[in-house]
C-alpha cells in the first residue's frame, strides 16, 4: 500500500559503524563497508554502461537517471562526476532520486567526507541540501548537472514524474530489508 506523497517526513536513523552509515530502521549499510565507490562504480555506473553512453550523446540533449533510494549521494556524485569528464560540453545530466527516510545533514556530511575526489560536487549538495519536507526538491550541483530530490514513499512519487528515464540505479536497501522498494 502507498502513502500520501505528501505524508511527514522522517529522517533516517543512523549507527555509525566506525566509517559506514548503517540505517537502523532497516539494519543495513548505506555502502560497502570496503570500498563503497568502487561498489557504487561496478554496479550503478559501469552496468549501465554510463563511460560510453555519456560520450555519445548528441548535442544540446539531456540525459535522465533515475534513482530508487538516494541515501547518501554517492551513486549520483559519482555520476554526475563521471558525466563531466565524459559528455560533451552542450549536454546536461538530471538526476532523479526518491528518498522516503533522508539522512540528516550532518550524516551525509560525515558519510561524504571518505571521498575527497567528489569534494566540489559534495559541497554543492551540502550547500542546497533540502529539509525534510515532502515532495520535489532541486538541486543544481553545477551548470550542467541538476538534481531533484523526491521526498516521501517511491510508488507515491514517481507516477508524478512523467519525463522519460534513460537509466536506473535499482538502489535501496537489500530486498529482505526493505521489500516494499522491490517489486514490479
Amino acid at each position: 500500500m502507498t502513502s500520501s506523497p505528501f505524508a511527514p517526513i522522517q529522517p533516517a536513523s543512523i549507527d555509525w559503524q566506525d566509517t559506514t552509515p548503517v540505517a537502523v530502521d532497516f539494519d543495513d549499510p548505506y555502502f560497502s563497508r570496503q570500498d563503497g565507490a568502487s561498489e557504487s562504480d561496478y554496479v550503478f555506473l559501469q552496468g549501465n554502461r554510463l563511460t560510453e553512453r555519456f560520450r555519445e550523446l548528441p548535442a544540446a540533449g539531456t540525459f535522465v537517471i533515475g534513482e530508487t533510494g538516494f541515501g547518501t549521494g554517492l551513486n549520483c556524485l559519482l555520476a554526475a562526476r563521471q558525466f563531466l569528464e565524459n559528455a560533451p560540453h552542450s549536454v546536461r545530466l538530471h538526476l532523479v532520486s526518491v528518498e522516503k527516510h533522508p539522512l540528516r545533514k550532518a550524516d551525509l556530511s560525515r558519510a561524504l567526507s571518505h571521498w575527497p575526489p567528489l569534494d566540489a560536487l559534495a559541497q554543492r549538495l551540502l550547500a542546497e541540501y533540502p529539509a525534510p519536507t515532502p515532495g520535489f526538491h532541486r538541486v543544481q550541483l553545477h551548470p550542467r548537472v541538476q538534481l531533484t530530490l523526491l521526498y516521501g514513499d517511491a510508488l507515491s512519487l514517481w507516477p508524478q514524474f512523467s519525463h522519460p528515464v534513460d537509466a536506473w540505479f535499482l538502489d535501496g536497501f537489500a530486498p529482505a530489508r526493505n521489500p516494499d522498494m522491490w517489486h514490479p
